[in-house]
């Protein structure tokens, strides 16, 4: 429980997440909890990594 989520399955997220549109992205977070920018410090190092790549890749410059 400390370690790892135990509310949301993640693979069935993950999958279901491909329906919501033409163009969606998905970034798994290793260690991260349901709450991920409460996780510890290396998965939310993981999380803000994955948006800033996101933000790079799909915002306007």
């Amino acid at each position: 429980m400390l370690s790892s989520d135990i509310v949301l399955v993640v693979d069935d997220i993950a999958e279901r997440v491909l329906k919501l549109g033409p163009e969606v992205s998905v970034a798994r977070v290793n260690g991260a909890l349901h709450d991920v920018f409460l996780s510890r410090q290396p998965a939310r190092a993981a999380a803000y990594a994955a948006i800033t790549r996101w933000l790079r890749g799909y915002a306007p410059s």
